[in-house]
């Protein structure tokens, strides 16, 4: 089992990268490879609208997502996990999502080779954990229009102010182990 994590944050050491540790080490309780690529550290450019994915079959633009195609075909799960910046996922997590349009054919069927499933994970300064969830289930959505398989459960970390802060929250540690069990044992 292959379980790949998508660390949109800029920060490596903030609670979302925290998080998504957590979630990792959970995961590989369970025997799953698991690699986080940072997605800040990459030249992913923003999708051309060219729509040549869609008469090739294939993105065109040479950049970092070339790689990180490659990296999701070979997956079996995937956890995005990004802070709430401005109601929304990071720039660097929504550029990487916008490019997965090349998975979907010109019928806007999926092209993916096989399915593949995917966990969310968000951190947010707000206090109420539900405060951004439909946007969250928003993101499940599009991801599922694209034909990845959602595994229904959102880890939100909320109320969350200063870099590393998460650490001395057990449960929430707790809960972000736990979803990396589970999508590892799905």
């Amino acid at each position: 089992m292959k379980i790949v994590g998508f660390m949109g944050s800029p920060r490596k050491n903030g609670n979302t990268a925290v998080l998504l540790q957590q979630v990792m080490e959970g995961a590989q309780k369970e025997g799953a490879e698991c690699t986080i690529y940072y997605l800040n550290d990459l030249k992913i450019k923003g999708c051309q609208g060219c729509n040549a994915c869609k008469r090739k079959g294939y993105c065109v633009i040479p950049d970092d997502m070339q790689n990180i195609y490659q990296i999701i075909n070979e997956a079996d799960v995937l956890v995005f996990s990004s802070p709430v910046y401005m109601w929304g996922m990071t720039a660097q997590l929504k550029l990487m999502i916008d490019r997965l349009y090349a998975y979907m054919n010109a019928d806007y069927s999926s092209r993916l080779a096989k399915p593949i499933k995917f966990a969310l994970l968000f951190t947010q300064h707000r206090a109420v954990e539900d405060a951004f969830m439909p946007y969250f289930e928003s993101v499940a959505g599009i991801l599922e229009v694209i034909g990845f398989k959602f595994v229904p459960d959102i880890v939100v970390g909320s109320g969350l102010h200063d870099a590393g802060e998460v650490k001395s929250n057990d449960a929430l540690l707790e809960r972000a182990y736990e979803l990396g069990r589970k999508v590892a044992l799905q």
